[in-house]
């Protein structure tokens, strides 16, 4: 059998040239899209080692004795607001 060229040669070219400007611009959504990522995995690690920070400088306790304990060693100039009835009802409510 013979080969035969394609009968509309144009047809063809432009078909590669709308495949080629469609790759051009999926590379470009693509790299958007992997800055993207890239930005979300970084603001996940640093908030990650934010919260891992905050969470060994915000050792504290509930026992208001304690707070006033902690207070009082500090100094006089320091002062902790202890309920004197932990259990009663708030007015007003």
């Amino acid at each position: 059998m013979e080969h035969r060229s394609p009968p509309n040669d144009a047809s063809a070219k432009q078909l590669i040239n709308r495949l080629d400007r469609v790759a051009r611009e999926m590379n470009a959504v693509l790299l958007v899209l992997a800055i993207g990522l890239a930005a979300l995995d970084v603001s996940g690690v640093v908030a990650v080692a934010i919260r891992d920070a905050a969470l060994s400088v915000a050792r504290f306790s509930v026992d208001p004795s304690e707070a006033a304990k902690r207070a009082a060693s500090l100094g006089p100039s320091v002062a902790v607001l202890v309920p004197t009835n932990p259990g009663a009802a708030i007015a007003g409510r």
